[in-house]
């Protein structure tokens, strides 16, 4: 996890964050963003996973990725629970279909 931690770092602006949720699942905060960027860098992220994933013989098969976007965001502790349930199921979504 520790490699997928730092290239997902180095694949991000100073002004957005990478945070690790929960045993393997990390959330990515972008600032200032569209969500077709987010789906660009969503891309980016996926390819650089299964390259580790096939560097590091297969101890992990890729990645799934679930996001949510808001053209406005406001600090409110109800939005952003919204948002983390929004891109969970997205993540569940992906994950079923990658199998």
């Amino acid at each position: 996890m520790k490699k997928v931690a730092e290239a997902l770092t180095e694949k991000i602006r100073r002004t957005d964050a990478v945070i690790r949720y929960g045993g393997d699942e990390f959330l990515i905060v972008f600032t200032c963003c569209s969500e077709d960027i987010i789906k660009k860098k969503i891309e980016e992220f996926r390819e650089e996973i299964n390259h580790i994933a096939a560097n590091e013989h297969k101890l992990f098969n890729g990645a799934e990725f679930g996001y949510s976007y808001r053209k406005a965001f406001r600090k409110d502790q109800k939005l952003l629970r919204a948002m983390i349930n929004e891109a969970d199921v997205k993540l569940y979504y992906d994950k079923k279909n990658s199998e």
